[in-house]
C-alpha cells in the first residue's frame, strides 16, 4: 500500500528544523490502537510500567551478570521495541556496573543493536529520557547513575540520571545505521542478522504488536536461530504448549519471561 507523502509541521526544539518525516504504516495504525505506546518504565518487567519490578528484574540482573562476566569481546546484544529508551538505559546501567568491577569500559563488554518502530529520537529527547522516572534512587546499578538538580525541563522530583559515557554510548548507537534500525518492523528485519550471532535478544511486550500468529511464531523462530547456544531470550511470559505446537522446543524457560537456547 501506498501512503502519501505529508507534511509534518512539528519543529525540532534543538534546532529549529521543519521535519517531513512521514512515520511507518505500522506505527500509525498501532498508535490509533494504543495511546501509550511508547510507554515504559526503568527496571521494567511485565505488562505493568509505572513502577520498576525489584524481584523479576533481579532475575534479569542475574543473567547479565553470567554474560559479562570476565567478557575477552563485547557479547552481542539485539533490543527489539526501545520505548523512551528506557530499555536500553536500564540494561545499560547494569552491565555498565559489571564492567566498571572489570575496570573495562562499556563498549569492551557490550556490541549493542536496536530495532524500533519509531522514528529515530533526537539527541535532546535521550539526554531526557536519562532520568531514572521515579522520585527515589534507582534499586539497581546505583553507580552507573548521578543526581543531577539543574536539569531544567523535568519535573523537580526527576533527579537521578544516567551517566553521560551511558548516554553517549546509547547516542551513538541510536545514530549508527548499522547497529540500530529505525521505522522497521522486527518481522521484516529478524532474518537479517547471522545465526547464532547474539548473546542476548531483549523483545519485551513487542510480539503481541504483530499482526498475525503465524508472523509472531515466524519471528520467534528466526529470533532464536540468531542466538548462540547458551544465549538468553528476555520477552514476556510465553506458552509452552503453544511453542511446542510450533517447532520451537530448543529454548528452555529459566525465569519470568527468560528462555535460554539449548
Amino acid at each position: 500500500m501506498q501512503v502519501q507523502r505529508i507534511q509534518n509541521n512539528n519543529y525540532n526544539s534543538s534546532f529549529g528544523i521543519r521535519s517531513t518525516y512521514v512515520p511507518n504504516p505500522d506505527y500509525l495504525r498501532l498508535k490509533s490502537r494504543c495511546k501509550n505506546l511508547l510507554a515504559s518504565c526503568y527496571f521494567r518487567r511485565g505488562q505493568w510500567y509505572d513502577f520498576a519490578n525489584k524481584d523479576l528484574f533481579k532475575q534479569v540482573v542475574d543473567i547479565f551478570q553470567k554474560v559479562f562476566e570476565e567478557t575477552k569481546r563485547p557479547k552481542g546484544m539485539l533490543i527489539v521495541g526501545v520505548a523512551d529508551s528506557q530499555e536500553p538505559f536500564s540494561y545499560l546501567a547494569v552491565i555498565n556496573e559489571i564492567a566498571k568491577k572489570q575496570n573495562k569500559r562499556l563498549e569492551d563488554i557490550i556490541d549493542l543493536h536496536t530495532v524500533d518502530l519509531q522514528r529515530k529520537p533526537w539527541d535532546i529527547k535521550i539526554r531526557k529520557d536519562s532520568f531514572f522516572d521515579a522520585g527515589c534512587k534507582p534499586p539497581f546499578a546505583e553507580s552507573s547513575f548521578y543526581y543531577d538538580r539543574d536539569w531544567h525541563g523535568k519535573s523537580i522530583m526527576y533527579h537521578w540520571r544516567v551517566k553521560k559515557h551511558i548516554c553517549d554510548y546509547l547516542e551513538n548507537t541510536y545514530n549508527n545505521p548499522q547497529k540500530s534500525k529505525w521505522d522497521t518492523r522486527i518481522q521484516d528485519v529478524a532474518n537479517s542478522y547471522n545465526n547464532e550471532s547474539l548473546d542476548i535478544i531483549s523483545i519485551n511486550n513487542v510480539l503481541g504488536y504483530i499482526d498475525t500468529a503465524e508472523a509472531e511464531i515466524l519471528t520467534l523462530k528466526q529470533l532464536i536461530d540468531k542466538l548462540k547456544k547458551g544465549g538468553f531470550l528476555i520477552t514476556d511470559p510465553l506458552n509452552k504448549d503453544v511453542l511446542y505446537r510450533n517447532g520451537i522446543s530448543n529454548i528452555e524457560e529459566i525465569g519470568f519471561g527468560i528462555y535460554q537456547k539449548k
